[in-house]
């Protein structure tokens, strides 16, 4: 977390913002933007098991409909719309 921390820090998270994180892992990053203010996020991970992870701990803490989440490879997503990317 204190890594996810650090990287959000880097940036101003607005309550506009669209947060991407590709190659999300268990979702902690989009999670946290969204705790800071983001208005959405896109959680995306080309390992089923890890976007199974990322829903379950969005479900637990109460932003998992504000996420959209892709199993699939990170260079095939759509980007437009967003306004802060990490990875």
């Amino acid at each position: 977390m204190e890594v996810v921390g650090t990287m959000l820090d880097l940036t101003t998270i607005r309550n506009t913002d669209v947060v991407a994180d590709l190659g999300c892992g268990d979702g902690r990053l989009v999670i946290e933007a969204l705790r800071r203010g983001a208005a959405r996020a896109l959680c995306v991970d080309i390992d089923p098991d890890l976007i199974v992870k990322a829903r379950e701990n969005a479900r637990s803490a109460g932003v998992a409909e504000r996420i959209t989440f892709f199993n699939q490879d990170m260079f095939g997503v759509d980007l437009r719309g967003v306004s802060v990317v990490t990875l």
